[in-house]
């Protein structure tokens, strides 16, 4: 008989667990008692009486005979060295108080799955972990380093705590895991689309510099947290973060329910505030950077397009409130009483502009270049929010404004209707207004807080000096 597994028990009276073995063991508890074990899911337990310190030692034909060892005991705490492990171990789980050391290169090489809570203090490359091993925790002040790229192909999770130094591009994460949680001084770069698609648990804290995010991106149907805290860089964008929170909006969600986008990270926009309010109410904590405020000061920047804020005294144009698009010529005031947010999602991305209701998709980017938004000839837009709901499964769609004019407004009286051609009974007002080329039918025109479909365009002597539009006030 050899000595295949040797532990130190310190301040602790009662340790328990379950074997497995392939041959008879002898466990000698290092109090003058012993017991011997054999077979599937043995239980083991002893209680020395009352706490202190204690050697137990393992005996049995050689280390290959143990394949499985629990430590069940809560607060017991066991100190070993990883290189110490049966070789014939495939699986260990150590629940507890307990400080195990060594570099990973010490775990068995046929191990597949590692658990172990406590104060530990395993250290070394990734690099070391067994290339079969698919399943790898480990609580405590660790010391683990290395490149993503050396943990095992087969890794489905991944934890470890402490002051761990791991680096490289998330890309390196094996294709199948599906948990990685690592704190410390860790330097992990680039984008989230580098993360394994089955993914429903990604904790990272340290030094990482992770950044840039694809829209849309389908996360798993049973989410339990996204941790992102980059300590430099620059994070995610504010349309990042907004098409982030709607992906992950529109998944269902398990476990801890938690979303954490602090660091470097941007603050979320206007998109993203439905998203932002669905994840409030259904998740258990939700902690951002904050929402991009209203700009309240300095001047619009020309045919850059804008929604006014919070408030708006019709200082910017007639007839415009709260909530209205605009695009700037450049002279827009803001102040307190007068406040805009910039629509920075550009093309399709999170913001599609449509040609004629209904019509063909434009890519709003492809058309700011030399394109005149006050003078639209003949194009009518919509704007359409990627994430927002309709009630009916669609998209939120808003008019943006075209052009702010002056213009008299009054209504028709009824002996006027009866007066007019049958093509204009159904007008309620009238309109007049400067000549301009572009307005077409299918346009409408907001006064107040009241908008009217055009029935009727006049161009009086088709002198291209005055219009007047025959309109009906929409319902």
């Amino acid at each position: 008989m050899a000595d295949i597994f040797v532990f130190d028990v310190v301040n602790t009276q009662v340790i328990s667990g379950k074997v497995t073995t392939t041959a008879a063991i002898n466990i000698a508890w290092g109090d003058g008692n012993d017991d011997n074990y054999n077979g599937v899911d043995q239980n083991w337990s002893h209680d020395y009486g009352s706490a202190g310190n204690r050697t137990v030692t393992i005996t049995g034909a050689d280390e290959s005979v143990i394949t499985r060892w629990t430590m069940t005991q809560a607060g017991a705490n066991v100190e070993f060295a990883l290189s110490g492990l049966p070789a014939g171990l495939t699986y260990f789980s150590c629940a507890g108080n307990n400080t195990v050391s060594g570099p990973l290169s010490g775990l068995p090489a046929g191990l597949t799955y590692f658990s172990c809570t406590g104060n530990n203090t395993v250290s070394g490359p990734l690099s070391g972990l067994p290339a079969g091993l698919t399943y790898f925790y480990c609580a405590g002040n660790n010391t683990v380093s290395g490149p993503l790229s050396g943990l095992p192909a087969g890794l489905t999770d991944f934890y470890c705590t402490g002051n761990n130094t791991v680096s490289g591009p998330l890309s390196g994460l094996p294709a199948g895991l599906t948990d990685f949680s690592c704190t410390g001084n860790n330097t992990i770069s680039g984008p989230l689309s580098g993360l394994p698609a089955g993914l429903t648990h990604f904790y990272c804290t340290g030094n990482n510099t992770v950044s840039g995010y694809t829209y849309p991106r389908a996360w798993p149907a049973s989410m339990n947290r996204v941790h992102l805290v980059p300590a430099a860089g620059d994070g995610l964008s504010n349309r990042e973060i907004d098409e982030l929170l709607a992906d992950l909006a529109d998944t269902t969600w398990v476990g801890s329910k938690e979303v954490v986008l602090t660091g470097t990270n941007s603050k979320y926009s206007i998109f993203g505030d439905t998203a932002q309010a669905w994840l409030l109410a259904n998740l258990t904590t939700l902690t951002l950077n904050g929402r991009v405020t209203d700009i309240d000061a300095g001047v619009c920047t020309v045919d850059k397009l804008y929604r006014i804020g919070t408030t708006e005294v019709n200082h910017y144009f007639v007839g415009c409130a709260v909530g209205d698009y605009f695009v700037s010529d450049g002279t827009e005031t803001n102040d307190v009483n007068n406040t805009v947010l910039e629509v920075t999602h550009l093309g399709t991305d999170a913001v599609t502009i449509v040609s004629e209701p209904g019509g063909v998709t434009q890519n709003w980017a492809e058309k700011t270049t030399g394109f005149n938004w006050n003078d639209l000839s003949g194009h009518s837009y919509e704007i359409c929010r990627h994430y927002g709901a309709d009630g009916m499964g669609g998209l939120e769609k808003e008019w943006v404004d075209i052009a702010i004019v002056w213009a008299s407004i009054w209504p028709i009286s009824a002996n006027e209707q009866i007066q007019s051609s049958a093509s204009t009974m159904i007008a309620s007002h009238r309109i007049r207004m400067r000549y301009r080329s572009d307005i077409k039918a299918n346009w409408r025109l907001k006064y107040h807080n009241s908008y009217y479909n055009i029935v009727s365009i006049i161009n009086h002597n088709m002198a291209n000096r005055m219009l007047e539009l025959l309109v009906k006030e929409a319902a």
